[in-house]
């Protein structure tokens, strides 16, 4: 098959680029260059432990937008104070996983916020 090629954009706008742009997936190798090839598709239903994960992020969303605004507030709030490279949304569903709750009083006492 031929290799799509790639458009040259980001030396002009800055542009970072990796994963499904259009009909082109995207990533940097290891050794820096830029690898594209044509998108794949799915061949065989989601295996169940997908879904499980699937669902995972269902109920994340659910619960994030069941909270009141001032609770998502003290997640933005504490992503900022903190410097963390992550959405409030991003924040909140890595603390619902059971490895990262312990987390959740570090990042309070840190960021002087309640979270919930």
């Amino acid at each position: 098959m031929k290799q799509p090629v790639p458009p040259n954009w980001s030396p002009y706008i800055g542009l970072i680029y990796w994963g499904d742009i259009g009909p082109i997936t995207t990533y940097k190798s290891r050794f820096g260059k830029p690898v594209w090839f044509s998108k794949t598709y799915p061949d065989k239903p989601p295996s169940q432990a997908q879904l499980t994960e699937r669902q995972k992020m269902i109920d994340a969303a659910i619960a994030w937008r069941q909270l009141s605004q001032e609770d998502r507030d003290a997640y933005a709030r504490t992503t900022k104070k903190l410097s963390l490279c992550i959405t409030p949304f991003a924040l909140f569903f890595a603390l619902q996983h059971p490895q990262n709750r312990s987390y959740k009083t570090t990042l309070e006492h840190q960021a002087k916020e309640t979270l919930k």
